[in-house]
């Protein structure tokens, strides 16, 4: 392996005050460090509306400014140190942000965050064009990372996504020392000191989550006490440590295998590195730094021994982190808050999907027609009619609404809306007309779940019993209708008057390419690939056309001259025969919908047409297509069917094709999208991660 640190020097680790047993070395670049990290920090401020200072940069002697980076991952490979240390300033600076957040201020901005990593839109109340901009800088950090090494930075980021997790746990959920190491390894106290002055600086807000607040809090330790034992600790974990090292040794005669020894030697230089940054960065402060009296627990709350000194009242000259939201204005005209929260005006709906006039349950209880109240002028016009409440009473909402909200809670990828909001980088829809149509689609395509479901004959969606089989057939059918209106109804909230007839247009495309499916199923006939690829550019691509059409119509920037067209074409093709190709190969489909379900409701897919067609006029060919007109269709093919028929196609490599032409659109897609971004003159990393969260 590559060296790429040189060890620090043993007087500077003796003049630190550090107790650590691990050796500490430094990347030899260590400045592409600084320079990244300072970068991201403007890019951050810019990106986010806030005003921070983290203070990440240490002043070391003899070493001059130095990021964790270069100490924590000594021996990165140099073109990686930029990416990973943006990664790591970031994550940083979310960690000031939460050390003076509350609660729900906190869980608010994790979830946006989660759905970043996860290729998700925000599920947030908050304003869909303000986000914009964050989350393209969110996308940007991950997909430098996926560039570089996809399966790592994947890893990376799991564990980063499970670390955020805890952020949002109760101050008192850890009551011990053992509870509270598991999540935070790397911690003797050294950002006690700060996480103190700001809790009893700021009255009602959450307890520190540091080592030192639990010893005190649950323990009776003092300050002194509390800090000792957590220094203590360290020591025993890393002696422990270097005692299992040792056995591991013994037993492997001294010839630990390179790559364990590799791993092992950097969780050392990570804990080691860690300690001597936190010591000489300037966002962990000493007490002395601060002029900080001793810290006291009082009638369960945290307060100085004695007053401190008047220069302590009045600031020091050693600065701490800082993080500052600016307050931005939101589409109504309004002053609100980033992040979502306490913005004014609403997005509305059924449950999370968004419709601008409120819940659609809430509408139709509220609606102040006088049919609908029952408006005593009109009981005056037609008094001759006894009791005239009871000819304008209606049946409650809930029914028609419940098998909706029964899919709409089903656990979903959030594709289509984070597709709309990396859309509106380009095309700025106001926000109003944004949430009406975030709402049309999402209804749209939740109507059309519930249809295909019981078209194909689908027991399944998303892992769950479909729809149809908790309702029944007729009760689903009814409530897939009723969203269909609500989704046409909502037309009327967007100011451009062709949006009708764009609705028309790609709805009538979308029953159309649903037909031709149905129908090859049906009469068990086998399309041709051009005539499969025009089905899906009617049945899936009509959904995202209708999406960009009636974004493209409300925009407020001229994009007359750009079509994405092909764009769309391509990414509903690569969307569809993804799914195909899932279907029969991906486990994790199976565990959702059932093993190779597209066979069980008889459904004509591209794997299946090129098996067909690479066995026509074989024994093959005949097997499978008397397999299909012999199904039954009230009940699966048994699993030994299903391996039969795909076998054949593994024969004559129909799978291997669909997977090479999906690697063919995935390289056709993102060349499609630099091209676009060149058309709009900017680019859009929230829609190229939505993308490569989609590739296999």
């Amino acid at each position: 392996m590559t060296i790429f640190s040189t060890p620090v020097s043993p007087e500077l680790l003796r003049r630190s005050g550090t107790t650590t047993r691990f050796p500490t070395v430094i990347h030899q670049k260590s400045q592409i460090c600084t320079v990244a990290a300072e970068g991201l920090l403007q890019d951050f401020n810019e990106a986010m509306a806030t005003e921070v200072t983290p203070l990440t940069i240490a002043h070391v002697p003899e070493l001059g400014r130095v990021h964790a980076i270069a100490l924590t991952i000594p021996n990165c490979i140099p073109e990686r140190l930029a990416v990973l240390t943006r990664f790591a300033e970031f994550t940083i600076l979310n960690d000031d942000f939460y050390d003076i957040a509350n609660a729900d201020e906190i869980g608010s901005v994790n979830n946006d965050i989660q759905n970043v990593l996860a290729g998700k839109s925000q599920g947030s109340l908050k304003s869909l064009r303000s986000s914009t901009k964050s989350k393209q800088f969110q996308s940007r950090i991950v997909l430098d990372m996926l560039d570089i090494d996809q399966e790592l930075a994947s890893d990376i980021l799991t564990t980063y996504s499970s670390g955020l997790a805890l952020a949002t746990l109760p101050p008192d959920s850890y009551k011990s020392l053992d509870e509270y190491l598991p999540p935070r390894l790397i911690n003797s106290g050294l950002d006690w000191p700060k996480e103190v002055k700001h809790h009893i600086e700021h009255p009602g807000s959450e307890y520190p989550f540091n080592g030192v607040a639990i010893l005190m809090r649950h323990q009776g330790c003092t300050e002194k006490e509390a800090m000792q034992k957590l220094r203590d600790k360290q020591i025993e974990c890393q002696e422990r440590h270097l005692e299992l090292l040792r056995k591991l040794e013994s037993e492997h005669a001294g010839r630990v295998p390179e790559d364990w020894r590799l791993y092992i030697l950097a969780a050392q230089y990570a804990a080691s590195g860690s300690e001597f940054w936190s010591i000489h960065v300037p966002r962990y402060p000493s007490k002395e730094d601060l002029q900080q009296p001793e810290i006291e627990l009082v009638g369960g709350r945290f307060c100085y021994a004695t007053q401190p000194s008047e220069g302590y009242i009045a600031g020091t000259t050693c600065p701490l982190p800082t993080i500052k939201m600016k307050s931005v204005t939101t589409a109504g005209g309004a002053n609100g808050k980033l992040n979502g929260h306490h913005v004014n005006g609403r997005v509305s709906g059924l449950d999370n999907h968004s419709a601008s006039n409120g819940s659609l349950a809430k509408r139709a209880r509220d609606d102040d027609s006088p049919v609908m109240t029952g408006d005593s002028s009109l009981k005056r016009k037609r008094a001759h009619v006894a009791d005239q409440e009871s000819f304008t009473a209606h049946c409650p909402v809930d029914f028609v609404l419940h098998p909706y909200q029964y899919l709409a809670s089903m656990p979903s990828k959030g594709i289509r809306d984070t597709f709309i909001q990396a859309l509106n980088w380009w095309l700025d829809v106001p926000e109003r007309s944004l949430v009406s149509i975030k709402s049309i689609i999402g209804m749209l395509h939740q109507s059309s779940l519930m249809l295909d479901d019981i078209e194909d004959g689908s027991p399944l969606r998303r892992g769950s019993p479909s729809t149809h089989m908790v309702y029944g057939t007729a009760q689903t059918i009814n409530s897939a209708n009723y969203i269909f209106v609500q989704a046409f109804a909502e037309l009327r909230n967007l100011t451009n008057l062709a949006s009708l007839n764009i609705f028309i247009e790609e709805v009538e495309n979308l029953h159309k390419g649903q037909a031709a499916d149905l129908s090859w199923k049906f009469h068990v006939t086998f399309p041709t690939v051009d005539e499969y690829m025009a089905m899906i550019d009617d049945k899936t691509g009509g959904l995202f056309r209708l999406c960009v059409r009636l974004m493209q119509a409300e925009s407020t920037r001229d994009t007359s001259t750009i079509d994405p067209a092909r764009f769309v074409s391509l990414l509903s093709r690569y969307f569809q025969i993804r799914d195909d190709y899932q279907n029969l190969t991906s486990q994790q489909y199976a565990k959702e919908k059932g093993f190779a379900e597209d066979l069980d409701e008889g459904k004509i897919s591209l794997p299946l047409i090129y098996c067909l067609q690479k066995s026509r006029g074989t024994r093959a060919f005949s097997e499978i297509i008397g397999i299909f007109k012999q199904r039954d269709h009230e009940k699966p093919l048994q699993p030994e069917m299903k391996r039969f028929i795909i076998d054949r196609m593994n024969e004559v490599d129909a799978l291997t094709s669909t997977y090479s032409l999906l690697q063919s659109l995935q390289d056709d897609l993102l060349q499609e999208l630099r091209r676009q971004e060149k058309e709009f003159g900017s680019a859009n990393p929230t829609m190229e991660l939505v993308l490569r969260k989609l590739w296999i």
